[in-house]
């Protein structure tokens, strides 16, 4: 049958682990899911890219696939360390903003 289990066990065998085949079939069809959307989401980036490179007339300005597409979190953690990455990164850009606004845009770049 289409969700794995065969005819016996869904005639003969314990009605409840049509259950289990049933979540078992779910996860695997979320899990199919995902993987299309990711490709798809490949696909769109590096078309993206190309159609930006070939608009570009110089050659200084050529975008790279690779450094556009950015890793989606797979772990809390990694999900984590994107928060905190982003955090630093909006905190650096806001203290460069107001070192340059206090100094009448006087300032260059600063490291934290």
């Amino acid at each position: 049958m289409s969700i794995g289990q065969s005819r016996e066990e869904f005639w003969y065998g314990n009605p409840r682990i049509s259950d289990d085949y049933v979540k078992a079939n779910d996860l695997r069809q979320d899990r199919e899911n995902h993987n299309a959307w990711l490709h798809g989401f490949y696909v769109s980036q590096a078309v993206e890219v190309a159609l930006l490179n070939s608009a570009e007339k110089k050659a200084k300005s050529h975008i790279d696939y690779l450094n556009t597409v950015e890793i989606l979190p797979r772990t809390q953690e990694q999900v984590d360390e994107m928060q905190k990455e982003k955090q630093r990164d909006a905190y650096t850009k806001m203290k460069e903003k107001l070192m340059k606004k206090a100094t009448g845009g006087q300032h260059g770049n600063t490291s934290t």
